[in-house]
Protein backbone atom coordinates (compact mmCIF):
# COMPACT_ATOMS: atom_id res chain seq x y z
CA UNK A 1 0.00 0.00 0.00
CA UNK A 2 1.37 2.77 -0.93
CA UNK A 3 0.09 5.45 1.56
CA UNK A 4 -3.21 6.07 3.34
CA UNK A 5 -5.53 8.73 2.31
CA UNK A 6 -8.09 9.07 5.10
CA UNK A 7 -7.67 7.49 8.75
CA UNK A 8 -10.80 6.68 10.87
CA UNK A 9 -10.65 6.69 15.09
CA UNK A 10 -14.32 5.95 15.32
CA UNK A 11 -15.58 2.45 15.64
CA UNK A 12 -18.84 0.82 14.40
CA UNK A 13 -20.38 -2.29 15.12
CA UNK A 14 -19.79 -4.50 12.27
CA UNK A 15 -16.97 -4.13 9.44
CA UNK A 16 -17.79 -5.98 6.37
CA UNK A 17 -15.23 -6.98 4.08
CA UNK A 18 -12.88 -9.68 1.90
CA UNK A 19 -9.75 -8.09 1.69
CA UNK A 20 -8.16 -9.63 4.71
CA UNK A 21 -4.41 -8.05 5.11
CA UNK A 22 -5.52 -5.16 2.26
CA UNK A 23 -5.24 -4.73 -1.45
CA UNK A 24 -2.02 -5.82 -3.23
CA UNK A 25 -2.76 -5.22 -6.67
CA UNK A 26 -4.13 -3.31 -9.20
CA UNK A 27 -6.65 -5.06 -11.85
CA UNK A 28 -8.77 -4.02 -15.42
CA UNK A 29 -8.57 -3.45 -18.85
CA UNK A 30 -5.48 -2.65 -20.14
CA UNK A 31 -6.46 0.02 -22.56
CA UNK A 32 -9.17 1.96 -20.77
CA UNK A 33 -8.40 3.87 -17.54
CA UNK A 34 -11.77 3.42 -15.96
CA UNK A 35 -13.51 0.44 -14.29
CA UNK A 36 -15.97 -0.47 -11.28
CA UNK A 37 -16.09 -2.95 -9.40
CA UNK A 38 -18.54 -3.97 -6.21
CA UNK A 39 -18.99 -6.11 -3.24
CA UNK A 40 -22.09 -7.94 -2.00
CA UNK A 41 -22.36 -8.30 1.73
CA UNK A 42 -24.59 -10.14 3.69
CA UNK A 43 -25.57 -8.65 7.09
CA UNK A 44 -25.25 -9.86 10.84
CA UNK A 45 -28.41 -8.39 11.80
CA UNK A 46 -32.16 -7.41 10.79
CA UNK A 47 -32.08 -3.68 10.62
CA UNK A 48 -28.46 -1.79 10.36
CA UNK A 49 -27.51 1.83 9.39
CA UNK A 50 -24.78 2.30 6.66
CA UNK A 51 -22.22 4.65 8.47
CA UNK A 52 -19.06 4.54 6.33
CA UNK A 53 -17.79 3.23 3.18
CA UNK A 54 -13.86 2.24 3.08
CA UNK A 55 -12.30 1.88 -0.65
CA UNK A 56 -8.56 0.65 -1.95
CA UNK A 57 -7.27 3.07 -4.77
CA UNK A 58 -4.43 3.45 -6.78
CA UNK A 59 -2.39 7.25 -6.45
CA UNK A 60 -4.66 10.14 -8.95
CA UNK A 61 -7.99 8.28 -9.00
CA UNK A 62 -11.16 10.24 -9.40
CA UNK A 63 -14.19 7.44 -7.52
CA UNK A 64 -17.76 7.34 -7.64
CA UNK A 65 -19.54 5.46 -4.57
CA UNK A 66 -22.74 3.94 -4.87
CA UNK A 67 -25.38 1.47 -3.04
CA UNK A 68 -27.78 -0.85 -3.52
CA UNK A 69 -29.54 -1.18 -0.63
CA UNK A 70 -31.31 -4.82 -1.10
CA UNK A 71 -30.52 -7.86 -2.10
CA UNK A 72 -30.91 -8.29 -6.22
CA UNK A 73 -30.26 -10.80 -8.72
CA UNK A 74 -27.64 -8.71 -10.54
CA UNK A 75 -25.71 -6.08 -10.41
CA UNK A 76 -27.35 -3.04 -12.11
CA UNK A 77 -25.96 0.67 -11.48
CA UNK A 78 -29.26 2.04 -12.83
CA UNK A 79 -30.63 0.30 -9.45
CA UNK A 80 -27.84 1.98 -7.43
CA UNK A 81 -27.85 5.26 -5.49
CA UNK A 82 -24.43 7.84 -5.36
CA UNK A 83 -23.21 8.02 -2.17
CA UNK A 84 -20.14 10.41 -2.86
CA UNK A 85 -17.64 11.17 -5.20
CA UNK A 86 -13.71 12.36 -5.30
CA UNK A 87 -10.32 12.41 -5.92
CA UNK A 88 -7.83 10.41 -4.20
CA UNK A 89 -3.88 11.78 -5.05
CA UNK A 90 -1.91 9.09 -3.14
CA UNK A 91 -2.85 5.68 -3.19
CA UNK A 92 -4.06 4.00 -0.17
CA UNK A 93 -7.65 3.41 1.73
CA UNK A 94 -10.24 6.61 1.65
CA UNK A 95 -12.91 6.54 4.15
CA UNK A 96 -16.10 8.06 3.04
CA UNK A 97 -18.12 9.27 6.36
CA UNK A 98 -22.06 9.32 5.68
CA UNK A 99 -23.63 11.93 7.01
CA UNK A 100 -27.35 10.85 6.30
CA UNK A 101 -28.85 8.05 7.93
CA UNK A 102 -28.90 5.11 5.62
CA UNK A 103 -31.17 2.46 6.53
CA UNK A 104 -30.09 -1.19 5.63
CA UNK A 105 -33.50 -3.31 6.35
CA UNK A 106 -32.94 -6.56 3.91
CA UNK A 107 -30.39 -9.25 3.84
CA UNK A 108 -27.89 -8.16 1.67
CA UNK A 109 -26.71 -4.59 0.55
CA UNK A 110 -24.27 -3.86 -2.42
CA UNK A 111 -21.95 -0.82 -2.21
CA UNK A 112 -20.30 0.14 -6.41
CA UNK A 113 -17.42 2.23 -7.08
CA UNK A 114 -16.13 3.95 -9.95
CA UNK A 115 -12.82 3.81 -10.55
CA UNK A 116 -11.26 6.97 -13.00
CA UNK A 117 -7.32 7.13 -12.75
CA UNK A 118 -6.73 11.02 -13.87
CA UNK A 119 -2.90 10.16 -15.02
CA UNK A 120 -4.10 8.17 -18.02
CA UNK A 121 -3.03 4.91 -16.57
CA UNK A 122 -4.84 1.55 -17.20
CA UNK A 123 -5.84 -0.62 -14.38
CA UNK A 124 -7.23 1.17 -12.28
CA UNK A 125 -9.60 -0.84 -10.01
CA UNK A 126 -7.64 -2.13 -6.23
CA UNK A 127 -8.14 -5.31 -5.65
CA UNK A 128 -6.54 -8.74 -3.63
CA UNK A 129 -5.48 -11.59 -5.32
CA UNK A 130 -3.50 -14.80 -4.22
CA UNK A 131 -0.57 -14.32 -3.33
CA UNK A 132 2.49 -16.05 -1.80
CA UNK A 133 1.26 -15.29 1.54
CA UNK A 134 -2.45 -15.30 0.89
CA UNK A 135 -4.97 -17.17 -0.71
CA UNK A 136 -8.46 -15.62 -1.60
CA UNK A 137 -10.87 -17.73 -0.73
CA UNK A 138 -15.11 -16.24 -1.21
CA UNK A 139 -18.04 -17.39 -1.98
CA UNK A 140 -19.34 -16.59 -5.63
CA UNK A 141 -20.75 -13.56 -6.30
CA UNK A 142 -19.33 -11.80 -3.81
CA UNK A 143 -17.06 -9.40 -5.12
CA UNK A 144 -17.63 -8.20 -9.02
CA UNK A 145 -16.07 -6.26 -11.56
CA UNK A 146 -17.19 -4.32 -14.50
CA UNK A 147 -15.07 -2.14 -17.82
CA UNK A 148 -18.87 -0.39 -18.56
CA UNK A 149 -21.00 0.00 -15.85
CA UNK A 150 -22.89 -2.45 -17.47
CA UNK A 151 -22.07 -6.27 -16.97
CA UNK A 152 -20.72 -7.21 -14.02
CA UNK A 153 -18.94 -10.26 -13.93
CA UNK A 154 -17.96 -12.11 -10.72
CA UNK A 155 -14.61 -11.42 -9.86
CA UNK A 156 -13.46 -14.48 -8.95
CA UNK A 157 -13.35 -16.05 -12.43
CA UNK A 158 -13.20 -12.78 -14.22
CA UNK A 159 -9.10 -12.62 -13.98
CA UNK A 160 -8.02 -15.45 -15.99
CA UNK A 161 -4.73 -16.04 -13.91
CA UNK A 162 -5.63 -15.60 -10.53
CA UNK A 163 -8.30 -14.96 -7.95
CA UNK A 164 -9.27 -11.57 -6.52
CA UNK A 165 -12.18 -9.48 -5.01
CA UNK A 166 -12.27 -5.93 -5.08
CA UNK A 167 -10.78 -4.05 -2.07
CA UNK A 168 -14.07 -2.57 -0.69
CA UNK A 169 -15.32 -2.24 2.92
CA UNK A 170 -18.58 -1.17 4.50
CA UNK A 171 -19.42 -0.26 8.47
CA UNK A 172 -22.70 -0.27 9.87
CA UNK A 173 -24.07 0.54 13.48
CA UNK A 174 -26.55 -1.73 14.77
CA UNK A 175 -30.28 -0.16 14.65
CA UNK A 176 -31.70 0.80 17.87
CA UNK A 177 -35.58 1.39 18.15
CA UNK A 178 -36.62 4.30 20.02
CA UNK A 179 -38.54 3.31 22.93
CA UNK A 180 -41.59 5.29 24.47
CA UNK A 181 -41.27 5.80 28.58
CA UNK A 182 -44.17 6.15 29.70
CA UNK A 183 -45.65 9.15 31.60
CA UNK A 184 -45.10 9.31 35.24
CA UNK A 185 -48.65 10.10 37.00
CA UNK A 186 -45.84 11.72 40.03
CA UNK A 187 -43.76 13.60 38.39
CA UNK A 188 -43.81 17.04 39.00
CA UNK A 189 -42.44 18.16 35.74
CA UNK A 190 -45.06 16.08 33.78
CA UNK A 191 -47.67 18.42 32.56
CA UNK A 192 -50.23 16.16 31.57
CA UNK A 193 -49.40 12.52 33.23
CA UNK A 194 -51.07 9.52 32.20
CA UNK A 195 -53.49 8.85 35.22
CA UNK A 196 -54.21 5.23 35.20
CA UNK A 197 -57.32 5.84 37.23
CA UNK A 198 -58.69 7.51 34.60
CA UNK A 199 -60.66 5.25 32.48
CA UNK A 200 -60.52 7.30 29.12
CA UNK A 201 -56.37 7.03 29.48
Amino acid sequence: VGGVTDADTEFNDNLYFYDNLGYNASGGMYDQNTGYAANTFKKKNDVEILKEVIIGSPTYTDYEAYLIPNKVESILLEDATKLASGTITYGGYKTIKLEEEIILSDEEFTIIVKYTNTEGFAIPLSIKDNSLYYTVNIEDNRGFVSMDGINFNDSKTYFTDTIAIPSIKASTNNKIEDTVEPDDPNDPENTDPDNPNDPEN
